[in-house]
């Protein structure tokens, strides 16, 4: 099973050295080592693909991986979440689900 805390970009630099799930929406090409998401809560999050084959199917994915020191993520599987994903509302999801409701109401 996937073990890993559902995080946004803010969230993620909690967790160096961690697995976590990162959904977000796929910017630029698909090329060299990096690709870069879109969070959830808008901001860039860097993806190490170099030990996986698999191009991403779809403009959404989730990212199950383990945060570097630079807040990159190494990539250790993906799954494609298709081309109509409500990034907001998923954030908030994130928020809820890492006790920071207080986020949300700000």
């Amino acid at each position: 099973a996937m073990e890993g805390a559902r995080v946004n970009t803010q969230i993620l630099a909690q967790h160096v050295g961690r697995n976590v799930l990162v959904v977000g929406r796929v910017k630029g090409v698909q090329n060299g080592q990096f690709v870069h998401l879109e969070g959830p809560d808008g901001g860039d999050i860097a993806i190490d693909r170099s030990s996986s084959s698999r191009h991403y199917g779809s403009e959404f994915v989730e990212v199950y991986g383990t945060v570097n020191n630079d807040r990159s993520v190494t990539e250790i599987r993906s799954t494609d979440f298709g081309n109509n994903f409500d990034l907001k509302l998923y954030n908030e999801a994130v928020l809820l689900s890492n006790g920071e409701m207080r986020e949300i109401f700000n």
